[in-house]
């Protein structure tokens, strides 16, 4: 005898969160746009709010220009070095390549 398939009911619960912040599909604004305007969330269904975690809201940070420059440089030199280790690596194996295979 096989048993009945229970009937699946959400009741709502979030186990893991799998937004992506800053996504424009979750009213948040991109990397690529941040002058648009932020989306206003739906407004939170009072059965589930009781049950749920409570999340910790995020606070909009205010770069100056200076921090801002000082951020670009930082990634820019993170990418340099990136470029520069694969450039190395490159090099190094057709350095050996010649010197050991096409002799």
């Amino acid at each position: 005898m096989a048993r009945k398939k229970q009937k699946f009911v959400d009741d709502g619960r979030v186990i893991a969160n799998m937004d992506l912040e800053g996504a424009p599909w979750n009213g948040g604004r991109g990397l690529l746009l941040p002058h648009l305007p932020k989306k206003k969330a739906a407004p939170p269904n009072r059965e589930t709010e009781q049950e749920s975690v409570p999340v910790m809201e995020k606070e909009e940070i205010q770069l100056t220009k200076e921090e801002r420059a000082a951020m670009m440089r930082g990634v820019l030199a993170a990418v340099l070095l990136v470029i520069a280790v694969f450039g190395g690596i490159f090099f190094l194996f057709f350095l050996l390549a010649q010197t050991f295979y096409f002799q």
